[in-house]
């Protein structure tokens, strides 16, 4: 979640790594409109509605994430998706290329998936 949030201010803040406490307003020079794009690329990468007053009450990266990881709307499958498309983001065309033409990784068979001694099999 952490990772996520401070891209996500990197971002729009466009500066270079933000720490887990630094404040967004006060210490990296963010201000309403940019807590408003920082809301808005968070709410689509979460898929969540985050308020707007969460990052002027939390403004921190590790304070934003505590909030987050509290609210029961934001999976953790929402979260992996989101570092996912970080991951993504950050490769270039070339490695992407490479990932996606790579062999996939082997599935479990649907026995192994449940279990082949489970009852009623």
């Amino acid at each position: 979640m952490e990772r996520v949030i401070a891209a996500t201010f990197q971002e729009v803040l466009k500066s270079g790594p933000v720490g887990k406490g630094e404040d967004f307003f006060s210490q990296l020079g963010g201000h309403s409109l940019l807590a408003t794009k920082a809301i808005a690329r968070l709410r689509e990468r979460l898929r969540v509605d985050v308020p707007l007053r969460q990052l002027f009450d939390t403004a921190t990266v590790d304070g934003l994430a505590q909030a987050l990881s509290a609210d029961p709307r934001v999976g953790k499958d929402a979260v992996l998706a989101a570092e996912t498309l970080l991951e993504v983001m950050s490769m270039t065309d070339a490695q992407v290329l490479d990932e996606l033409s790579a062999p996939p990784s082997p599935l479990p068979r649907s026995d192994e998936s449940f279990g082949a001694d489970a009852p009623g099999t």
